[in-house]
């Protein structure tokens, strides 16, 4: 049985993708119906395919020999693969049912029916193993999608948090000129922990009241941080669907093992 989730990662990093350009590579000279030798352009590839193999070779009029067997790679739908199999049990257990009443109901003991109900009970235990495996990939998603949620959901509550500190120290700031307001957002972008003392030096410069000084910068430092975790917000926004989509490919087409191939020439 699959241990899926041990898989997972590998998925996540893309580990194969060389693997996978290459047997694109192959495929194409594969399908392609007068595919050429790699190496005597005027010479024919000859090909066949099995279940679990593709095999090309050609042999030259040099006696130039070459030849690739490729192993088919193991990749799976998850999400067709879940359904197929809550199917099946859900098929099985309707029939594990039936043979249960039908033992129940009978009046004569039939060894044979034990039989049958033990075989499917075995049946559906391993059903429900696989379908348990198969969760366990998407549980462990979840849990990543839940964290950068968490995530999302307190920078949410630290915005609205400094949304109403903006809104109140505003209401405190008195109406100043333009050309003073840029001296201000100037100090609230290059100075940090402002003193009362440099609040009274920053007023006289100005030849604004401390309190003018002191609740403008404080506005402005509000306005820089939500511009900064808004900033912060889109990018954990961009995460979430990022990892959604990256989710979504991978489970279309999880790969359990990347082709292999062996070439030879001589």
């Amino acid at each position: 049985m699959i241990i899926y989730l041990k898989y997972l990662e590998d998925n996540l990093n893309d580990k194969y993708l060389k693997e996978f350009d290459e047997y694109q590579k192959y495929l194409k000279m594969f399908y392609f119906e007068n595919s050429k030798c790699p190496i005597d352009s005027k010479t024919l590839i000859i090909k066949k395919e099995t279940k679990d193999e593709i095999q090309m070779w050609c042999k030259t009029k040099t006696s130039k020999e070459w030849k690739v067997i490729i192993k088919k790679p193991n990749v799976i739908n998850l999400n067709i693969k879940l359904n197929e199999i809550n199917n099946l049990y859900k098929n099985k257990s309707l029939l594990f049912k039936k043979y249960l009443r039908e033992n129940l109901q009978s009046p004569v003991y039939n060894p044979d029916k034990d039989k049958e109900i033990e075989v499917n009970l075995r049946e559906l235990k391993k059903y429900e193993e696989e379908i348990e495996l198969i969760r366990d990939v998407f549980n462990k998603q979840n849990e990543e999608m839940l964290i950068l949620n968490n995530k999302r959901q307190e920078k949410l509550k630290e915005l609205l948090e400094l949304k109403i500190k903006k809104k109140n120290t505003f209401v405190l700031c008195s109406n100043i000129s333009g050309d003073i307001r840029k001296n201000l957002i100037k100090i609230a972008i290059n100075e940090e922990n402002i003193t009362d003392n440099r609040y009274s030096q920053i007023a006289q410069a100005n030849k604004i009241e401390i309190g003018d000084a002191k609740n403008w910068i404080i506005y402005y430092k509000y306005n820089i941080d939500y511009v900064k975790k808004n900033i912060d917000l889109n990018e954990i926004n961009m995460n979430i669907l990022n990892l959604k989509d990256k989710y979504n490919v991978i489970n279309n087409n999880y790969i359990i093992t990347p082709p292999e191939f062996e070439l030879s020439k001589k």
